[in-house]
C-alpha cells in the first residue's frame, strides 16, 4: 500500500471510530504525513486506553505504518510524554459539528496534531513551531 493510501485508509477509519463530521479534518489526516513529527523509528507505541497504567510497547522496525493507528508515540517514554491521541481532535466541538469558524488561525505548528488542525483551515502544512486557533 502507498503512503498515500496508507493514510487515505488511516483517516476514514478515525472517522469511523471517532465520528468525525468534518471532511477537512479528515483530509487532514490523510495529508499530514505523521511520521515527520516523530524521531526515527523503530517507536515506542502507547494504545490510548493506557496512559499512565500501560507499558509501550517497540515497533518492530522503521515502517510508518506503525504510526498510521489511533495510538499514542513516545516523544520521552521515561516522562509519559507522548506525541498525542490523533482521534482527539474529534472531541473538541469546533471538529466534530464539523462547521469551523475561526477569528485567525496562526501557523508555526510543533508536532503531528498540531500540524492536522491548522491545515483544516488554512489548506497547507509546515515542518515547525506552535500552532494557534481563535
Amino acid at each position: 500500500m502507498s503512503d498515500a493510501a496508507l493514510r487515505r485508509f488511516y483517516a476514514e477509519e478515525l472517522r469511523a471510530v471517532s465520528d468525525i463530521r468534518s471532511e477537512a479534518l479528515v483530509r487532514a489526516f490523510a495529508t499530514v504525513p505523521r511520521e515527520q513529527y516523530l524521531g526515527p523509528g523503530p517507536w515506542q507505541i502507547l494504545a490510548p486506553s493506557e496512559p499512565g497504567r500501560g507499558r509501550y510497547r517497540t515497533t518492530e522496525d522503521d515502517d510508518p505504518r506503525h504510526l498510521y493507528h489511533n495510538v499514542l508515540v513516545a516523544i520521552d517514554a521515561a516522562r509519559w510524554l507522548n506525541n498525542g491521541q490523533p482521534a482527539s481532535l474529534a472531541q473538541l466541538p469546533r471538529f466534530r459539528s464539523g462547521v469551523l469558524r475561526f477569528q485567525s488561525v496562526t501557523r508555526v505548528c510543533s508536532d503531528y496534531r498540531d500540524s492536522v488542525g491548522p491545515q483544516v483551515f488554512t489548506g497547507f502544512m509546515t515542518s515547525g513551531g506552535i500552532c494557534s486557533v481563535r
